[in-house]
């Protein structure tokens, strides 16, 4: 928790530091939003088959601001959904598993942007670039899985054995993790003041458990008997709802824990270019 607190403030004090060293230059800053979709890839969703139905609404809003024509940096806060469900997979281990789940992603995050071509406001010559970005971010997450009509938080429950003492090592996952976004896009000078980015990225991150799968099934026995019961164990092995044996025997693969978890923001964006005034020297006046 420390750490993910010293990141947020990191993120938020950068960009101000920025504009306080670069004071003295006219640099130009952007305020906007933008709109788009989010995508997972993780355990619920390890291909590209029917990638279409795992798209979900995301928005948020930035900060950037233009060093030069060949650099800038983003600030931004962004919101999406994520989801995933076996059902859509034309893998048969997937469907006979049946494990479904949504989460909402909470980020914030700097990026750094380099421009392939020289990007000036206002200049007919310079107005377009294609550009790249690499960053780091914060985010909250909470993976849940619907029962009977009702949505359940699965981190509390302990799917995999993380809240029971006879497996050790299987510690509850944090729903507050780091990403490293990175990524591309196509930024364009509309008019004086305005821009329009159509913009891609990854995240990284360091979890397995954006979809709360990730290791081997325990003893579903040992789940009913915890103090969340019967929700926890259907929930854990779902696959008695889809096949006649439930392939939920401790110790068989549960999800692939080599392959960490990610998620993609793309959206179009929309920005206002504010510029900053130079500081007056002695003996002038506006």
């Amino acid at each position: 928790m420390r750490a993910i607190a010293l990141l947020l403030i990191t993120l938020i004090l950068l960009p101000l530091t920025l504009r306080a060293q670069l004071g003295a230059m006219s640099q130009k800053v952007e305020f906007g939003l933008w709109g788009g979709t989010a995508h997972y890839y993780g355990d619920l969703a390890p291909s590209l088959d029917n990638y279409y139905q795992l798209f979900q609404p995301a928005f948020g809003v930035f900060n950037r601001i233009n060093i030069n024509p060949r650099i800038a940096v983003k600030t931004s806060i962004n919101a999406g959904r994520i989801r995933g469900n076996d059902a859509w997979s034309p893998n048969v281990f997937q469907q006979s598993r049946n494990l479904s789940f949504r989460s909402l992603i909470i980020e914030a995050g700097t990026q750094l942007e380099f421009n392939f071509f020289k990007y000036i406001l206002d200049s007919r010559s310079h107005r377009f670039t294609p550009y790249v970005f690499i960053g780091i971010a914060g985010f909250y997450h909470n993976p849940q899985a619907e029962l009977n009509g009702e949505w359940y938080d699965l981190q509390p429950l302990g799917t995999e054995g993380q809240q029971f003492p006879d497996y050790s090592g299987r510690d509850p996952y944090s729903l507050f993790q780091v990403a490293i976004p990175y990524g591309g896009g196509f930024k364009f000078n509309v008019s004086k003041g305005f821009n329009v980015a159509l913009e891609i990225g990854y995240r990284g991150t360091y979890t397995d458990y954006l979809d709360d799968v990730s290791t081997t099934y325990i003893d579903n026995g040992v789940i009913e008997a915890g103090q969340n019961g019967g929700v926890a164990a259907a929930l854990a092995d779902r696959s008695g709802e889809v096949v006649d044996e439930p392939i939920g025997i401790e110790g068989t693969q549960r999800g692939n824990s080599q392959n960490v978890d990610a998620y993609i923001f793309t959206g179009i964006q929309i920005s206002y270019t504010f510029r900053s005034l130079r500081c007056p020297q002695p003996g002038f006046s506006f």
